[in-house]
């Protein structure tokens, strides 16, 4: 009965000699383990051996030997063997003859390419395996932070898109730029130092900075080329806003109550004398549920119209009131520039608390990805 342990969960485990050599299934983890040979039996004593008492050695007619006379064999080139080349086994490191299957000193399984003698010499002299990308030259770590630089900024384009087409910024997608950063940078490394990893972290970082950036560039300039800019902080929010409701009050495109309504309001904005007479002229009955109605169909109204249209609607609100016309100042909340209030603004319509905390998971995941 041959006595072993399996190689991967420490099962004791006990099989007939007939199988040593070859290979069985654990019945606790069921990997395949290899079973040692049996060890051989021991030699028996000296005491033990019977022996014979001869006197005198029979004479066999070749005279005494002659030891001094007796040369060495010439050694030659090739024959003599210092430094042993054979496969070297990961568990005993001991060597085996090419070709074996399993150890014969230890009985794990062998894999064919097992490093030889000179994997041996690197390990005793302290370079271990495990260790070897740590002797990687610079260039390798600089390709991999290259192509994570590249992965960074690909998430920040997908990033600014979904900002642009959608008006929103999805929390995850910070998360996701990180893990994606980290894996390219770590793919087939190991055991690198931890400034690695902090350098997968910093383009992480960089990456979700640089998307910041430009929504903040977009804010700060007026430009709003991303649509962060509610409408109402737009140049001309209100005078747009009016020149529709006019519009849509010339077109017939509101009722009667409606329409008396807005004419009120019309006449308080555009500062027409007859403001009063108008509003007296509103029920007051109903008064709030018509001014509700009314903004509803005019902000539907507005967003549904092009760029040019709104301009021709205002242009022709202007021209109806034109001492209106003669003072009027773009109200607007913000329109850009490089003063306190809006760097402020600019800062506070792009980097939110929330913002924050995603930015400290994805630069996280990137270091701990890069270094897994």
């Amino acid at each position: 009965m041959i006595k072993f342990r399996c190689t991967d969960c420490t099962q004791k485990m006990g099989v007939p000699d007939e199988y040593a050599g070859k290979a069985v299934r654990c019945p606790r983890c069921k990997a395949r383990v290899a079973v040692p040979l049996p060890e051989p039996e021991p030699l028996p004593a000296v005491d033990e051996i019977p022996m014979e008492v001869v006197d005198e050695a029979p004479d066999d007619g070749l005279g005494p030997l002659d030891l001094a006379s007796i040369e060495p064999p010439a050694v030659q080139p090739g024959n003599l063997r210092t430094v042993d080349d054979r496969p070297v086994c990961d568990a005993c490191g001991k060597h085996y003859n090419p070709g074996a299957a399993i150890c014969v000193h230890c009985g794990a399984p062998l894999k064919k390419g097992f490093k030889k003698q000179k994997t041996q010499v690197l390990q005793e002299a302290g370079a271990a395996d495990g260790d070897a990308d740590e002797n990687k030259p610079l260039s390798s770590y600089l390709i991999r932070l290259a192509a994570a630089a590249a992965v960074g900024l690909i998430f920040t384009g997908i990033w600014l898109g979904v900002v642009k087409w959608t008006g929103y910024e999805l929390g995850f997608l910070a998360w996701a730029l990180g893990g994606a950063v980290g894996f390219a940078a770590g793919i087939e490394m190991k055991n690198q130092p931890a400034i690695y990893g902090a350098a997968a972290a910093g383009i992480a970082f960089l990456s979700i900075a640089a998307a910041k950036g430009v929504m903040f560039w977009s804010v700060f300039t007026g430009s709003n080329f991303l649509g962060i800019i509610p409408p109402e902080f737009e140049a001309d929010y209100e005078l747009r806003y009016y020149a529709v409701m006019m519009a849509m009050a010339d077109n017939g495109e509101l009722n009667q109550r409606l329409t008396t309504h807005a004419q009120a309001d019309l006449a308080y904005y555009f500062d027409d004398p007859q403001a009063d007479a108008l509003l007296d002229a509103v029920p007051d009955e109903g008064y709030f549920e018509d001014a509700m109605k009314l903004d509803r169909q005019v902000e539907r109204r507005v967003e549904g119209m092009t760029p040019e249209q709104l301009d021709a609607a205002k242009s022709a609100a202007l021209a109806r009131y034109p001492q209106f016309a003669a003072t009027y100042e773009d109200a607007a909340v913000f329109s850009g520039g490089g003063n306190t209030f809006n760097v402020i603004f600019s800062l506070l319509a792009t980097v939110g608390l929330f913002d924050l905390l995603w930015m400290v998971l994805a630069v996280g995941t990137a270091y701990g990805v890069a270094m897994s």
